[in-house]
């Protein structure tokens, strides 16, 4: 099964650690998950707007970032450049096209240790950047690169991010 399927199928049911039997989306008998292991970490989130903003450790210091599935890599926001030197190396500078159709520069980074919760997820990369015209009230966004990890679920009405360990 290809991972945005499996993606797509875990959130179906997030409240369900363990459902009873193969969960079907929309009743395609293709798309199935069977029962699974519970989660190794429950990360408990702010939602800001539809954004879930979850605790994070880079290096030794701690940031909330926003959760976006849509995003393909991750982006902590210009300001943080200063405070976080020594917390990450440069790798290249490139042009990067927004949501917003714009283009810009940006420093492409990667940072040497990321974690959440108790869980380590080593180096990572990142993009110095900004949203347009917005100031929002976490550090940066973690896309699809982070989500594809590891088995993820996002359950939006306990408010909770679910981790499970590789391989399950």
């Amino acid at each position: 099964m290809n991972r945005a399927v499996e993606l797509a199928l875990t959130v179906v049911r997030p409240a369900d650690h363990r459902p009873d039997g193969p969960v079907r989306l929309h009743g395609d008998e293709r798309a199935r998950i069977e029962p699974q292991a519970p989660p190794a970490l429950t990360v408990p989130f702010e939602l800001a707007g539809h954004i879930p903003v979850i605790p994070v450790q880079i290096g030794d210091r701690r940031l909330s970032l926003g959760l976006d599935s849509g995003a393909a890599g991750a982006m902590l926001f210009t300001p943080l450049r200063d405070s976080l030197r020594g917390q990450y190396e440069i790798i290249e500078r490139s042009e990067m096209k927004g949501a917003d159709t714009n283009t810009q520069m940006g420093d492409v980074v990667e940072v040497g240790r990321l974690a959440v919760g108790g869980i380590e997820y080593g180096r990572m990369q990142f993009r110095f950047n900004d949203i347009a015209g917005h100031t929002p009230p976490f550090d940066g966004l973690l896309g699809y690169q982070f989500l594809a990890n590891r088995q993820t679920a996002i359950n939006y009405r306990k408010r909770q991010l679910l981790v499970w360990p590789p391989g399950s």
